[in-house]
């Protein structure tokens, strides 16, 4: 059986630091189900490996005055 495990933010901005706090979550997902459950095949989707343009940014992106 295979498992997927979806990273879909493609943020590049902070804060947080570092940008993308979610790979970490996914690196654990992945080596958790690797450990409880060998004869699974973890495999990670990351949405920045796919074109995408930018449909908006966040709130806290903006200066006070661009906001």
């Amino acid at each position: 059986m295979k498992i997927l495990v979806f990273l879909g933010t493609v943020r590049d901005s902070t804060p947080p630091k570092p940008a993308r706090l979610g790979v970490r979550v996914a690196n654990v997902c992945m080596e958790c189900f690797r450990i409880g459950y060998s004869q699974l095949d973890v495999e990670l989707i990351d949405a920045l490996d796919y074109p995408l343009e930018t449909v908006f940014k966040p709130h806290f992106t903006y200066s006070e005055e661009g906001a």
